[in-house]
């Protein structure tokens, strides 16, 4: 006799108390989320890149660089940034972070 309905009926109760039980930890840690960086005890960070990607070999590397290892550091709780593409974008792009 196979045995494989109860195997499924097993999974699919266990896998939605997981669930539940995760979320409530996770929110329980109090991470941070992106709504999160209004209040002053979250520290975000915004690079804008002045032109080019954040994968240049350059400045804008090695900036994003140092802000990656501040995130992974825990010096900060979230990190994010923006390419600048055209030059007249870039006061935009600012704004937007």
């Amino acid at each position: 006799m196979l045995r494989v309905p109860c195997v499924r009926v097993y999974l699919c109760t266990c896998v939605p108390v997981c669930l539940s039980i995760l979320s409530l930890l996770l929110a329980a840690c109090n991470l941070p989320i992106a709504s999160d960086c209004a209040r002053p005890e979250v520290f975000c960070v915004g690079l804008v890149t002045g032109f080019g990607k954040v994968d240049d070999h350059g400045l804008n590397q090695s900036a994003w660089e140092g802000v990656q290892q501040a995130l992974a550091d825990g010096l900060i709780d979230q990190a994010d940034f923006i390419e600048t593409i055209d030059a007249r974008d870039h006061g935009k792009n600012i704004a937007a972070l």
